[in-house]
């Protein structure tokens, strides 16, 4: 597993790791990333929750990051396997924290499948714990949140920019099942497709859906995702909250606004030759158009 990529010699390049924490009274996600584009690089951390979002700048300077293991460092924020240390302060918010984290659940193998070689896609995505378990506390405004025996996931993604359009859902359903889904209009050289890499962990079995295993997309609105794989179906049902924005990268700079909820309603439910073998809802899903 690479944990770090980095610019190297790119023009335009950014890369972020999605950082995300469910509890009782507060969902919330940190994003750490660094956009480049030409000579000019920037560092950022935003923050998404179900109460607000906001974004941090920093220097470039401030930023490090380790490429065999997962250690990021922006100023005094830091973000291990082991946990985050969280100090952020600007006009409007005043957040601090610590969360430690149990070990990962990491999947099978990786969700790009053999996309992770294709060159010069614009995007490439990596899930580097589909669910584990988050202690501690984070104080926003001097509100403080408690995290005990809570779950958490943690991806990342690299590359140019975002898909053009695309539909982005997680979620932990009580502490045995986890999802993550995307949906997305890919360009590649001369040709536009429409990819999806999702994963459902029931328990201890992984069940994957890809463009890549020849997954058919039967259905993809923002209300219902409908997959099917050979004998297998996943409906995902979808009930948006509020949404708040978050910037996005294009062609390097991170200028691009989607819209993300941290406590939508999603339904799963797996068919095997049209008998339902799973059934669940989860309440704190994150939901991400773009």
């Amino acid at each position: 597993m690479k944990y770090f990529f980095g610019p190297k010699n790119k023009k335009n390049y950014f890369e972020g790791w999605y950082f995300k924490h469910t509890s009782e009274h507060l969902n919330i996600a940190f994003i750490p990333s660094i956009a480049v584009v030409d000579n000019e690089k920037k560092a950022y951390i935003q923050v998404i929750s179900n109460l607000f979002s906001e974004c941090f700048e920093f220097s470039y300077d401030d930023f490090v990051a380790e490429t065999k293991s997962l250690n990021i460092k922006i100023e005094n924020n830091t973000f291990t396997e082991q946990g985050l240390n969280i100090d952020l302060k600007n006009d409007n918010f005043e957040i601090k924290g610590k969360l430690t984290y149990s070990d990962f659940l990491p999947l099978k193998y990786d969700i790009m499948g053999p996309f992770k070689y294709f060159p010069k896609m614009e995007c490439k995505h990596n899930i580097f714990s589909m669910k584990h378990f988050v202690n501690g506390k984070i104080s926003i405004n001097n509100q403080e949140y408690l995290f005990i025996n809570d779950l958490g996931y943690i991806e990342g993604d690299y590359g140019v920019s975002f898909p053009e359009k695309y539909i982005w859902i997680q979620a932990n359903i009580m502490t045995d099942v986890a999802i993550s889904l995307s949906i997305a209009t890919i360009p590649y050289g001369f040709i536009n497709f429409t990819g999806v890499i999702a994963v459902l962990i029931i328990g201890s079995k992984e069940y994957r859906f890809a463009t890549y295993n020849f997954t058919k997309i039967i259905k993809n609105t923002n209300e219902h995702i409908k997959l099917k794989k050979r004998n297998l179906t996943l409906d995902v049902f979808i009930k948006d909250s509020d949404k708040f924005a978050l910037a996005a990268p294009k062609n390097g700079l991170m200028t691009r606004k989607v819209h993300e909820s941290m406590k939508a309603t999603i339904e799963v439910m797996l068919s095997k030759k049209g008998s339902v073998i799973y059934q669940g809802i989860a309440n704190n899903a994150s939901v991400e158009i773009g």
